[in-house]
């Protein structure tokens, strides 16, 4: 599906944490591993040069080709790129700041999401993956509505062209007390087979998926922790592209998750 996996520097340590999860990605896709760098019109030759050095020691043995743009914004150049070169595919680091508002929108990762129509995948600060340790298992967050199922068409290629079954999970709020011993109600049931109806239809066009739907108080929480206790799970998500992205579920999950999102914006 991809030929190149694309890591951007900026110079910082921060970005070089996307190396690890992009060399998983590449033993994933049987695609080569580049680094990329924006110059921007006051960037000086010494920058990008030291920008460059400190990304090739990081790769180590493996010595990636090196991509400079050249522009006055970083993320636009990044989303041009994203755009353009279709079978790369970008996988970046993302400081996820709080407050809330801040950890996505403002931010390059954000500007990329918001600018992009494809899917990348965002390393946020609680990331903490072994580069050796396999993807297995592609966890797919789902709400409910059509707006969240865009994450699907991305998945299902994804497993198509590597062979990584699909897990589809939803995180429902707890129907009732169980103290109160209150049945739920015919819409509520309804809704708990929701993900079980998307399973079979996707099942039906030869994909391997299970579906697990979740009571919990707190979606992104209860995410966080199912993609911790699933080995080599790797979450996908789809999320807003406008000023609600600060309030997304992907923004929280970029916070808290210790395995990588991808990502995709709603259209």
């Amino acid at each position: 599906m991809y030929t190149h996996i694309l890591v951007p520097l900026d110079g910082s340590d921060r970005a070089l944490a996307a190396l690890g999860p992009a060399r998983r990605l590449a033993k994933l896709h049987g695609a080569q591993l580049r680094l990329v760098t924006v110059a921007t019109p006051d960037t000086r030759a010494e920058e990008i040069e030291a920008i460059v050095a400190s990304g090739r020691d990081a790769a180590g043995a493996q010595v990636p080709e090196v991509i400079v743009l050249r522009g006055a914004d970083a993320a636009s150049e990044l989303a041009r790129l994203d755009r353009e070169d279709p079978q790369s595919l970008l996988c970046l680091t993302t400081r996820a700041r709080r407050p809330l508002g801040r950890m996505l929108f403002g931010s390059v990762a954000g500007e990329l999401v918001r600018q992009s129509h494809r899917a990348d995948v965002l390393v946020g600060p609680s990331c903490e993956i072994a580069e050796t340790s396999a993807i297995r298992r592609l966890v797919v967050c789902l709400d409910g509505t059509s707006a969240g199922e865009t994450i699907l068409p991305w998945a299902t290629r994804w497993s198509v062209a590597t062979g990584v079954p699909i897990v589809l999970v939803r995180v429902v709020y707890p129907l009732v007390e169980p103290a109160a011993r209150i049945p739920p109600t015919d819409e509520q049931l309804d809704d708990l087979g929701y993900l079980r109806r998307l399973a079979l239809r996707l099942e039906q066009e030869g994909h391997r998926v299970a579906d697990l739907t979740v009571q919990h108080a707190a979606a992104s929480d209860a995410l966080v922790d199912l993609a911790a206790d699933i080995p080599g799970a790797l979450l996908a998500v789809s999320t807003p592209a406008a000023d609600s992205l600060e309030d997304s579920t992907a923004a929280q999950l970029l916070r808290s998750s210790s395995v990588p999102v991808l990502v995709a914006r709603r259209a």
